[in-house]
């Protein structure tokens, strides 16, 4: 009997921190973009694909391939592409130097809630100033092409309600 009570308290810890968990979870609003695209912000959208095609930039030399079919994606000429690639690559070069001046505010236990704002305020201004870049770059079909291709984005992206 000892044995047995044993085993199961293992699964009765389970149960409650995944009841828990449910419930934590349940109680957060969230953006469903596939329900409400709207509900998600332009600045969220841009930031999530630029972050994407920044990781295929890096990764390119061990996933050949991986940037063409990330930029294909978007429906652009190949002159259209080339001008988001030379922009992604300036903003993923900025925005890793805000995130790693930002972590090393948090290892230095030196982040406060103003901090954390004019953090989170510097990507999505990166983020916006780099989206205007390319939108007055491209040509007229491109800028039209690649704000549809975001928008349309918008649909793979839930997120918690506050988040920008």
């Amino acid at each position: 009997m000892k044995r047995l009570f044993l085993l199961g308290m293992p699964f009765m810890l389970l149960c409650c921190a995944v009841s828990n968990a449910q419930m934590s979870s349940s109680n957060k609003a969230a953006e469903n973009g596939a329900k409400n695209p709207s509900a998600i912000p332009d600045s969220v959208a841009y930031r999530l694909w630029f972050t994407r095609l920044g990781h295929a930039l890096d990764n390119e030399a061990n996933n050949p391939g991986i940037t063409a079919v990330t930029l294909l994606q978007t429906g652009l000429s190949e002159t259209d592409q080339s001008v988001v690639r030379g922009e992604i690559m300036s903003w993923w070069t900025n925005y890793q130097k805000i995130v790693a001046d930002y972590h090393a505010k948090v290892v230095a236990n030196a982040v406060t809630p103003t901090v954390y704002a004019a953090y989170k305020q510097s990507v999505v201004d990166l983020t916006m100033t780099t989206a205007q870049s390319i939108k007055t770059s491209l040509s007229q079909d491109g800028a039209t092409r690649f704000y549809a291709f975001i928008q349309s984005e918008k649909q793979n992206i839930s997120m918690d309600a506050g988040v920008r």
